[in-house]
């Protein structure tokens, strides 16, 4: 029976040894500052925005002169297509998107859109390049340039 405990020790600490390697590396506690928040006690509120899903009617048909002209026959389609409307309660601004929008630009346009109170407009990078932060935010907490 001693025999079989060694290797099984051994296998142990080899293990403990891997598992030690392979973690990921802590990042360092930063002093002993501690934040409490209450919940739902915000100052003030950024204005909101709203994404709705319409569905937006569409007519289609084939081209089938030599001109180019389209003829109405047969080939006539209608139909409706889904659409995210961004808008903004207090304001006539607005914006519809197509669905098939990638998930990540989309969740980057309502983030920048809501932080920054500018509605979102296209071209998207500059959208994204020119709202800013500084006219809301309190002057009483520094603005962080991440």
């Amino acid at each position: 029976m001693r025999t079989l405990a060694t290797p099984a020790a051994f296998l142990f600490v080899v293990l403990l040894a891997v598992i030690q390697a392979c973690a990921p590396a802590q990042a360092p506690i930063r002093g002993n500052r501690i934040r409490s928040i209450p919940e739902m006690q915000a100052t003030h509120h950024h204005r909101p925005v709203t994404l709705r899903v319409g569905w937006v009617p569409y007519t289609e048909w084939t081209e089938s002169n030599a001109d180019g002209t389209a003829s109405v026959a047969d080939s006539v389609r209608f139909s409706e297509m889904p659409v995210i409307f961004v808008a903004y309660p207090d304001s006539a601004d607005g914006l519809w998107l197509d669905p098939s929008i990638d998930d990540a630009l989309l969740g980057r346009l309502v983030k920048h859109s809501l932080m920054t109170q500018q509605p979102i407009s296209r071209p998207f990078d500059e959208f994204l390049g020119r709202a800013t932060c500084s006219p809301c935010h309190p002057e009483r907490v520094p603005l962080s340039t991440r």
